[in-house]
């Protein structure tokens, strides 16, 4: 699994200092006021860890100029993955640290880009600071050797970004390891679910690995622009059904094997007991443990506003709401496209976390309380570790509600503090 150990920041609380941030537990929740850089900061993640292994542009996350990103992770299955990949060369137990530098700057002429380029290589092992100020300088120096006012010249459009990976193990080693190294280097690439990332951000996902058939739906009226938290969870649904729904030889099986358990039991059933015992047996066989084991967490908050999540024939999550009457409870079945905003937000949330837990995915999630009642908020980063036991998160948030009472897995960021501190050490 690879981790998110510390990401350092210049340009987000000063040009002139770094903004340090250490992950030591699986969930780590950043607090603090309005403008403390909360959302940057996720934002930087990012698109930092997006660009491992393809580069993405994505213009609106880049609105803000002049500003550098590193990140630290540690992959600790790299031994185990790697020892046996080259014969004849052994492998040292150990860790991998991973580098990773994101500078994105204002706009440059293309020859002033690829002029520092070149002088890049050999300097990824600078500390950020270092690094993110010799950058600009050469910048600065090759833009003023250049001719800017001849028309042959072109602009980068939106910003300049300058990345870079470098890679080394964990503990000092005798000998040289450079051929896992490439080799590891061209998984990177190549391998989209080595290291992802999913982020939720103002009712949308952003993933490193696109959900299928996504674009398709761009034209339908549901799913203007103005309606993403409705396209989001169409998207992770219909990733959803394909992934639950058991293979009729499966299904068959398990039937099979459930009738041949229960055989002596239901010798003596009437006809409608049969109908019954069957009916349940092939609902309950006709998906997978996981996802039933999903929509038991979904229920742990639907119940309390007397809503039951369940899986319909076609693999799609619906609800049965008690509505009590005069006359009697009536149960009512609510589609998800009718649910409330923040019923919308928890499905979503719940839906992302599921699907891709088992994609060495680090999550990022900016203040997913809002719209959210506070019941749910009280259990909701319990569910989220429950779910994806192995995966790591990142949360902003204003809410106290929604930190647990049980912190042994979380951590906190009060980057309020954070910004005060590097403000004053460094104007």
């Amino acid at each position: 699994m690879i981790f998110l150990k510390n990401s350092n920041f210049i340009g987000v609380h000063s040009r002139h200092g770094i903004s340090k941030l250490n992950f030591e537990k699986r969930m780590t929740v950043l607090t603090g006021f309005n403008g403390a850089g909360k959302s940057t900061i996720l934002s930087g993640i990012f698109l930092t860890l997006e660009n491992i292994g393809q580069r993405v542009q994505r213009p609106l996350f880049s609105a803000k100029k002049d500003w550098g990103i590193e990140l630290n992770l540690v992959d600790d299955s790299f031994y185990d993955e790697y020892k046996n990949k080259i014969n004849g060369i052994n492998l040292a137990d150990t860790n991998l640290k991973i580098n990773v530098k994101n500078l994105i700057t204002k706009p440059y002429l293309i020859e002033a880009v690829q002029a520092v380029s070149k002088k890049v290589d050999g300097k990824e092992k600078l500390d950020l600071y270092s690094y993110y100020n010799f950058i600009e300088k050469e910048f600065e120096k090759e833009s003023e050797n250049l001719n800017i006012t001849s028309k042959t010249f072109q602009r980068i459009e939106n910003f300049t970004n300058i990345y870079s990976v470098s890679l080394e193990p964990e503990k000092s080693l005798l000998y040289s390891i450079d051929k896992f190294l490439n080799l590891y280097t061209k998984d990177l690439q190549s391998n989209g679910d080595k290291v992802t990332v999913a982020f939720y951000k103002d009712e949308q996902i952003f993933y490193s690995k696109f959900l299928e058939n996504g674009n398709d739906l761009s034209g339908l009226d549901v799913f203007s622009q103005k309606n993403n938290l409705d396209k989001s969870i169409f998207l992770l649904l219909s990733d959803f059904r394909g992934r639950v729904l058991s293979s009729d030889k499966i299904l068959s099986k398990s039937i099979a094997e459930e009738f041949e358990y229960n055989k002596s039991k239901i010798l003596d059933y009437s006809n409608d007991e049969l109908n019954v015992f069957f009916k349940d047996l092939i609902s309950k066989k006709r998906f997978s443990i996981e996802a039933l084991n999903f929509v038991d967490k979904l229920n742990l908050f639907f119940k309390q506003v007397n809503k039951t999540a369940y899986l319909e024939e076609d693999g799609l999550i619906s609800f049965k709401e008690i509505i009590k009457n005069k006359k009697g409870n009536i149960e009512r079945v609510v589609k998800w496209f009718d649910c409330s905003k923040g019923e919308k937000t928890l499905i979503c949330l719940l839906l992302m976390v599921f699907l891709y837990r088992d994609k060495n995915t680090i999550y990022l999630f900016d203040e997913p309380d809002l719209a959210m009642h506070i019941e749910w908020q009280r259990i909701l980063l319990p569910t989220l570790l429950e779910i994806a036991p192995k995966s790591q998160f990142i949360i902003s948030t204003h809410s106290p509600a929604l930190i647990p009472k049980d912190v042994s897995q979380v951590g906190f960021i009060n980057v309020s503090k954070l910004k005060e501190k590097v403000e004053y050490e460094s104007e």
